[in-house]
């Protein structure tokens, strides 16, 4: 659902569909980005997925979905942007539990605030930094792993 006209984006929103899309493949390909902005705009639900051989990242799905929305709208009013700056997390996490069929659990996403890219980000600003500057990390055992460099716990 990347190349899609104003029809189709109708089509999309009457039916309840989840549109899942791996924004990071997409822009590794040049296949060009999710229309995020039409799609929030006209009620379609979205999430992220990956299907990445470079990297499976969710933090970089999220940041190249809201850079595609940026550059969509030309402008820095986007996923993001939004009242309440948790717009872009909600729609990422209903969109996803919409599209497993997930209906009989809490949505949350849980963040290790101590996780070393978040280093003196404050609460308001977290939404933000989670999509701009975040990645994923690993735990094994006690050890945790950040971009292949390995910290202890």
């Amino acid at each position: 659902a990347i190349h899609v006209t104003e029809h189709d984006v109708e089509l999309l929103a009457d039916s309840g569909t989840t549109v899942v899309a791996c924004p990071t493949t997409e822009g590794n390909l040049g296949d060009g980005h999710q229309p995020a902005m039409r799609y929030r705009d006209a009620g379609v639900r979205y999430a992220i997925g990956s299907d990445s051989q470079v990297r499976i990242d969710p933090f970089e799905e999220a940041r190249e979905l809201e850079t595609g929305a940026r550059r969509e709208r030309e402008t820095r009013d986007a996923l993001l942007s939004r009242a309440p700056k948790t717009d872009l997390w909600r729609a990422l996490v209903d969109g996803g539990r919409a599209s497993l069929g997930i209906t009989d659990q809490p949505a949350e996403i849980e963040i290790d605030l101590n996780h070393p890219d978040l280093e003196g980000i404050g609460p308001e600003d977290l939404p933000h930094a989670l999509a701009t500057c975040a990645s994923a990390g690993v735990v094994m055992g006690s050890a945790r792993y950040f971009d292949d460099a390995q910290r202890g716990a």
